[in-house]
């Protein structure tokens, strides 16, 4: 087997939406990551756990789109 590990990804931006029950700073607080962090999908699964755990919102999705670079999300 050969395993190629890649480039590495950055998180550009992290957009919050559909929020009307708290602040924002509330949800980012979850995330052990931010902007300019290395992407890292178990931190963001975490981050997902945590937020439905707060059991502030019926649905917590989270999604990744290409960013303005090749390396951003």
């Amino acid at each position: 087997y050969t395993i190629d590990q890649g480039t590495k990804a950055y998180i550009e931006r992290i957009e919050i939406r559909g929020n009307d029950r708290t602040r924002d700073y509330v949800i980012r607080r979850e995330f052990d990551v931010s902007e300019g962090d290395a992407f890292n999908q178990v931190l963001i699964q975490r981050a997902k756990k945590r937020l439905e755990a707060l059991d502030y919102f019926q649905k917590v999705d989270i999604s990744t789109v290409s960013g303005s670079a090749p390396d951003q999300v």
